[in-house]
């Protein structure tokens, strides 16, 4: 999983405005400059799929078994596929042509996506030279259907495939970052996002949506999120170094109030403390406990912090199953993603730690069972939340006596 903080293009060139207006946009998507090309680029990957439908089903009818088969094929939709090569060279050139216009006029954009534009230009020639060949090959098989297909024909054919498939890539790398950071612009840190689900309709093929997706997982500055690659999901971050403060300072709140809490409550609830006449520590013996109990909270935050760098050390390694997140170089980016994943984690530590120090009979637990305890938290909360849903009903029905004066009436 790589991590992917910021926004995915440079400043936009300072562009002279009257007074009411922004000299910048908000955000790249907003530039019209730049909505105009990727608008253009996302016509060129559509073009460039439709054609690649046409050549593919060609490339299909040329996996038969025999030359008469294969012959057939290509003849009984010889003019579909023609007409729709034909148009889809047609249109394809003339948004093209628009995307040249637009960064012969942009120095921004040349500077931008020149290269990439570029590399698209030069494809699509391919497709061009693939597509006239494929097409004069048809026209040729029609004149002759008794005659064998050339044996260029397959050639061309997975060619022109091949330089369409360069161009769809090329585009959606550029486009897609921009819808991206669009959709991420509106959720809430923390909010995961499935790239299938946005772009499945763009983009069908699954290996291609995962290339793209780790072309902007490498990228330095792409979108304001934590992408996995594998998972296929990018969590959205803040682009706010404030608000990615406030999550740091929840989550050590969390950390250190809780355990002040935990602490107190193990303390309270085994009479180490008493609060009768103010809170003191009733005798020596209630103190050496009190003493144990401290060395018992330092001892089990131990076992959980080592829990933690176990996961590190796998994950650094490539170990399977290890978390996807421990790999990542960016910690503070990846607490500020999972805030509330992270809060909660640190409450289900003390719960842990209140109920294991509690629950255990005969008297606060050793060092290694607290130690142990602190590593297995996680596992170890679902048996503690079994156990507490097994002993809730009888204390639940002390406070209901309680309460009710029945305690009182019955001495």
């Amino acid at each position: 999983m790589g991590l992917i903080p910021l926004s995915t293009l440079p400043p936009a060139p300072a562009q002279p405005a009257p007074s009411t207006q922004p000299s910048t946009p908000a955000a790249p998507w907003q530039d019209p400059e730049i909505q105009y090309i990727a608008g253009i680029l996302r016509q060129i990957r559509a073009t460039c799929q439709y054609l690649d439908g046409g050549l593919g089903r060609l490339d299909d009818s040329l996996n038969g078994s025999t030359s008469e088969i294969r012959r057939a094929g290509v003849l009984g939709q010889a003019i579909d596929r023609r007409a729709e090569l034909k148009s889809g060279i047609e249109v394809g050139a003339r948004y093209l042509d628009e995307a040249a216009s637009a960064l012969g006029t942009s120095p921004y954009l040349r500077d931008w996506i020149g290269d990439e534009v570029t590399r698209i230009q030069l494809n699509w020639a391919d497709v061009v030279r693939n597509v006239a060949e494929v097409d004069a090959a048809v026209a040729k098989a029609q004149a002759n259907p008794r005659d064998d297909l050339p044996d260029t024909l397959a050639t061309d054919v997975r060619a022109g495939r091949a330089a369409v498939h360069v161009i769809v890539l090329a585009s959606a790398a550029i486009t897609m970052p921009l819808r991206l950071s669009q959709h991420l612009q509106g959720a809430l840190p923390g909010q995961t996002i499935s790239f299938k689900s946005l772009f499945e309709d763009e983009l069908p093929d699954q290996v291609d949506r995962k290339e793209i997706l780790r072309r902007i997982a490498e990228a330095p500055a792409t979108v304001d999120g934590v992408v996995d690659v594998e998972g296929g999901t990018v969590i959205a971050i803040s682009p706010s170094r404030r608000r990615r403060r406030q999550s740091y300072l929840w989550e050590m709140a969390a950390l250190l109030v809780g355990g002040v809490i935990a602490f107190f409550a193990v303390a309270f609830i085994r009479n180490f403390i008493a609060v009768s006449n103010g809170v003191h520590v009733p005798d020596a013996a209630a103190a050496a406990s009190l003493n144990q109990l401290v060395v018992l909270l330092v001892v089990f935050s131990a076992g959980a912090g080592f829990h933690l760098a176990v996961d590190v050390v796998k994950a650094q390694q490539g170990a399977v199953g290890s978390p996807q997140w421990a790999g990542l170089d960016n910690w503070l980016l990846w607490l500020h993603a999972r805030e509330m994943k992270v809060i909660s984690s640190i409450v289900a530590l003390w719960v842990v730690f209140g109920a294991v120090l509690i629950l255990a009979p005969g008297g606060l637990p050793d060092g290694p069972t607290a130690f142990f305890a602190g590593y297995s938290f996680d596992s170890l909360f679902d048996v503690v939340i079994k156990r507490f849903d097994a002993f809730a009903p009888q204390q639940i029905a002390k406070a209901t006596k309680v309460v009710s004066g029945d305690e009182g009436t019955t001495k």
